[in-house]
């Protein structure tokens, strides 16, 4: 997430912040919130760092979608999932030209 005023991206904390403004949560939600933006921003800068096609089709076999999909939050995954995976997927190991997936 990106700041509006100065255009820098923010830290998962200062993300969790922002996000909640002054609604009263407890500390352990504040918690798991930043526990998630941090695996949000390590996932995005891992996938960055891919070089070749076997790193990326090990990073999606790894990230996988069977249980975002099943909770339906395939669709926030879109900073480190690309849109081919999240379509098709990489769980399907019987269609070969599907688990090759170019992040």
């Amino acid at each position: 997430m990106k700041n509006s005023k100065s255009g820098k991206e923010l830290t998962p904390r200062s993300s969790v912040r922002k996000f909640l403004k002054r609604t009263p949560v407890s500390e352990k939600v504040r918690k798991r919130l930043v526990f998630g933006e941090v695996l949000k921003t390590q996932l995005a800068t891992s996938k960055q760092k891919l070089k070749g096609n076997k790193e990326k089709q090990v990073y999606a076999r790894l990230v996988g979608n069977q249980v975002l999909r099943k909770y339906r939050v395939l669709g926030k995954s879109k900073h480190f999932i690309s849109l081919k995976m999240r379509k098709y997927g990489c769980d399907d190991l019987t269609r070969p030209h599907l688990s090759l997936v170019y992040l």
